[in-house]
């Protein structure tokens, strides 16, 4: 499980204009970025969410879940899916490097949704007491806290105060256990 809180915002130039970086996979135009300790002193102090799935990419495990609590963190879901390896010769650029961060086995919980901003680690307060145990109480029961449950438990919390909607990307098969 990997936990990040910070500050998120759109990746934007020195006029304010909205920034793509390659894969230029954004929807919406703009890569989210993760402003880092020293971000408000350094304008290069930032980690954007393709970089971050980059180094996720790297790591040998069964399974990640990654926790982002942050504003505009629901940009950090990019789902990139490449035919066959076969056909990579033939790819364009994106989609080579798309396969390069192919997400298989992760779980990503995000605190809101890619445009909209996240208030005071409200997410992680509750995405906690489920993962205490509240959250499989109100899930399967099984014993198991996962990732989903606590996520579900988490969301209709945070649903219920109208301003704030968290995300998830579920590419686990099954349910991402946490505690027992």
């Amino acid at each position: 499980m990997i936990y990040l809180t910070t500050h998120g915002s759109p990746l934007k130039d020195q006029n304010g204009d909205i920034i793509d970086i390659p894969p230029k996979d954004e929807a919406d135009g703009s890569d989210e970025i993760l402003v880092m300790y020293d971000g408000f002193e350094n304008w290069y102090s930032f980690i954007w969410d393709d970089l971050l799935n980059f180094f996720l990419g790297m790591l040998q495990s069964k399974g990640i879940c990654l926790i982002v609590d942050s504003c505009y963190s629901g940009g950090f879901n990019d789902d990139y899916i490449v035919d066959s390896i076969e056909d990579i010769s033939y790819k364009s650029f994106n989609e080579e490097f798309g396969n390069e961060l192919l997400q298989q086995n992760r779980v990503i919980l995000m605190s809101s949704e890619e445009s909209t901003v996240s208030y005071g680690s409200y997410f992680s307060f509750h995405l906690i007491d489920g993962f205490n145990g509240i959250a499989d109480y109100l899930g399967n029961n099984d014993g198991i806290n996962s990732a989903e449950e606590s996520f579900n438990y988490a969301q209709n919390k945070i649903d219920l105060l109208g301003w704030q909607h968290p995300t998830i990307l579920d590419n686990f098969p099954g349910e991402f256990p946490i505690t027992f």
